[in-house]
C-alpha cells in the first residue's frame, strides 16, 4: 500500500514538471519567434523585410521613418529578452546587396563613443540617420548593421551583430540645393540648405553623429536656422558672396571638439564655424 502511494506521488510530481516544461517552451517559442519576422512592413519609401540577431532574444523593432531635409531617420527600438544586460552604441554600418553579396557603403559618418545599456526585459529607443548623399536605388536591398555586447558585471563579452534588412519602394532623388563644407586641422562641418522647402540640416563635427535639422528663414543677408529637435538651438550665418560666415552672437553656443581626445574644448567664436565655407552647387 505504501509503495502505491509513493508511486502516485511521483507520477503527480512528474506531471507537474512536464506541464511546467511545456509552458516554459511555449513562452520561449512565442518570445523568440518574433526575432526574425517574415511579414514585410512598409513605412514611407522603405519596406522592412526582416530583423536578425546573433543572439536569441535581442532584436530591432521599427517605430517610424522620418525625412529630415535630405536625410532619412530610422527610429528603432532595441528589444532585449536575452536574460542578460546588453550594451550598444550609436554606430552602424550600411550595406547594399549586389550580385548576391553584401557590400559596405561609405556613409562618411563618424560616431561618438557613447554606450547605452538595457537590462533583460527592457527596451531602448534610438534613431539612426542615413545621410541624403547616399544614393539608394528603388528595388535594391539594404542592411543596417549594429553591434552589441553582453554585460556581466564590469566586463563585456565579444561584440555580436544586430541586423535590419529593407528595400526601397520608391527612391527619393537626392539633389543638393546648397551644400557648404568647412574644414580645419581639427574638424569639419557640413551644412545643407533646401530653398524650395526652407529646410536645413547640419553636422557640427566629424566625430559626432548628431545632425541638427529644421526650418530656416533668410532676412537681410542672414540665414537663421532653427533646430526642430528638443535642443531648440538656433544657428545664424551671414552670406558673403558664395560663402557663409557663422554669427556666434546670434546663435546658440556651439562647442569645438578636439579630434585627438574626442572632447569638447571651447566654444566656437564668431566667424569660425563657417568661415570660408565653400558652396558646392
Amino acid at each position: 500500500m505504501l509503495k502505491r502511494k509513493v508511486s502516485a506521488i511521483w507520477v503527480l510530481i512528474l506531471a507537474v514538471i512536464t506541464a511546467a516544461a511545456c509552458i516554459f517552451a511555449t513562452v520561449i517559442y512565442i518570445r523568440y519567434s518574433r526575432q526574425t519576422p517574415n511579414k514585410a512592413r512598409e513605412l514611407g519609401q522603405f519596406r522592412f523585410l526582416k530583423a536578425e540577431s546573433d543572439s536569441a532574444g535581442v532584436s530591432f523593432e521599427v517605430i517610424n521613418v522620418r525625412e529630415v531635409g535630405s536625410d532619412v531617420v530610422l527610429d528603432l527600438r532595441w528589444v532585449n529578452n536575452s536574460g542578460n544586460p546588453i550594451a550598444y552604441g550609436e554606430a552602424y554600418e550600411l550595406y547594399r546587396l549586389k550580385d548576391g553579396k553584401w557590400e559596405i557603403i561609405d556613409t562618411k559618418l563618424f560616431f561618438p563613443d557613447i554606450c547605452y545599456c538595457i537590462n533583460s526585459g527592457s527596451v531602448g529607443r534610438i534613431s539612426y540617420t542615413i545621410p541624403g548623399h547616399i544614393d539608394m536605388t528603388e528595388g535594391e536591398r539594404y542592411r543596417l548593421q549594429t553591434e552589441f555586447r553582453f554585460q556581466y558585471g564590469d566586463e563585456y563579452f565579444e561584440p555580436l551583430k544586430n541586423r535590419l534588412e529593407f528595400e526601397i519602394v520608391k527612391a527619393t532623388k537626392y539633389v543638393p540645393k546648397e551644400a557648404y563644407t568647412y574644414r580645419s586641422e581639427h574638424d569639419f562641418a557640413v551644412l545643407y540648405l533646401d530653398p524650395d522647402n526652407n529646410t536645413f540640416s547640419i553636422s557640427l563635427s566629424a566625430i559626432s553623429s548628431y545632425w541638427a535639422y529644421g526650418k530656416y528663414t533668410e532676412k537681410s543677408g542672414h540665414i537663421i536656422c532653427k533646430a526642430a529637435d528638443n535642443t531648440g538651438n538656433t544657428y545664424t550665418f551671414r552670406r558673403e558672396k558664395d560663402s557663409l560666415v557663422f554669427v556666434a552672437g546670434r546663435s546658440s553656443e556651439i562647442l569645438q571638439w578636439s579630434s585627438s581626445d574626442r572632447k569638447a574644448t571651447e566654444r566656437v567664436p564668431d566667424g569660425d564655424l563657417c568661415k570660408d565655407f565653400l558652396a558646392e552647387r
